[in-house]
Order: C-alpha cells, then structure tokens, then sequence
C-alpha cells in the first residue's frame, strides 16, 4: 500500500494526490506535501505487522481468530481514513480554493478493501479449523 496512490484530484488542471502518506501537490515536476497522515502510515503498519503475527500463531487458534478481528477492525479503520480524507480534502479546495475538482480513486484505495475481504475468509476458515478440532476431540 505504501508504493500506490489511493487517489488523485484533479482541480482545474493542478493534482493533487493522495497517498499513505499525506496529501501532495505537483509543482513542476517535484512533490510538495501539503498535509501528512502519520496516523494513516501507523494504522497500515500495525495492520500488516498484525497480519504477520496472526500467519504464526497457527497453534492457538483462537487468539489468532481474536487478532483477525482486531485486525479487521484496522482495515476498516484504512478504508474509512482514506475515503473521509479524499472526500475533505475536495472539499476544502472547493471551499477555500474556490477550484472544482474531480476525485478519482486508485489501486491503493482498493488494496485495503481487498484486505478485509482476505482477512475475514481467513477467519472462516480458522474458526471452521476450531470447530474440526473440537468435533475430533469429542470422538476421542
């Protein structure tokens, strides 16, 4: 997520996108940053970080279910950050710049939804491993 853009505004011909870490305007040909989202950065590094926890606690399967949630609960936190931030962002450079602009959202807008898709299949089928184990403990 932190090599794509989640979205690009376009405002009478002046971009300004919108990635992992913050806000930047082009200004002939280099990157100006208009506004930082270190809490953004935070929130996808604790989420990843999460995701590689959880892989290797395959022997207990229900704090890895628990780490899913909360993990799940991060991502949800991504999706709701970077589509509340495009969306102000427009609307501060209508109001203030007085500029109409378009927002246009990209692959890395996309990449944290995918994730909690992922992320909540992964749970299933931890939760489903759970049940299998018990059923076979019972048997015995």
């Amino acid at each position: 997520m932190a090599l794509f853009t989640f979205a690009v505004i376009d405002a009478g011909g002046d971009l300004y996108t919108l990635d992992l870490f913050g806000i930047h305007y082009d200004l002939y040909k280099d990157q100006v940053e208009l506004m930082g989202f270190w809490y953004l950065a935070a929130f996808v590094g604790i989420a990843c970080s999460l995701s590689v926890v959880t892989i290797f606690l395959y022997k207990k399967r229900n704090l890895q279910i628990t780490m899913c949630k909360l993990n799940l609960l991060l991502y949800l936190g991504v999706i709701f950050t970077v589509f509340y931030s495009g969306e102000k962002v427009l609307e501060i450079l209508e109001i203030n710049l007085g500029l109409e602009g378009e927002l246009h959202y990209k692959l890395g807008a996309i990449l944290p939804i995918l994730s909690v898709i992922l992320v909540f299949l992964a749970s299933r089928a931890i939760k489903k491993d759970e049940d299998l184990v018990r059923s076979a403990d019972r048997i015995r």
